[in-house]
């Protein structure tokens, strides 16, 4: 039987039955990248990326960024001051203006 018609009885597009996924090749570099975040907890993705260029691994600093918030290695966010009530982001408390 032909793909175009097991496609067609089994309702699914060709493009969809010959689609292959893309290889991951930032693999390797996201465990060395890991590797690095727990030996050096204090690092950003920019100190980090400056351990890989001395190890010889140019990097885009873009990629890196991306490929360190993917994998969970920022910093949580500092907790914010909880609002009170009546509290105004102006100084003394009305808008300014005409």
């Amino acid at each position: 039987m032909s793909e175009r018609r097991v496609c067609q009885l089994l309702g699914l597009d060709r493009s969809s039955y010959r689609y292959r996924p893309k290889l991951n090749h930032n693999e390797e570099l996201c465990v060395r990248l890991r590797e690095l975040a727990t030996r050096h907890p204090r690092y950003g993705y920019r100190g980090l990326g400056a351990l890989l260029g001395r190890e010889g691994r140019r990097v885009n600093y873009k990629k890196l960024e991306r490929l360190y918030r993917q994998q969970g290695l920022g910093r949580p966010a500092p907790p914010t001051e909880a609002t009170g009530a009546g509290h105004s982001p102006f100084r003394d408390g009305a808008r300014k203006g005409p």
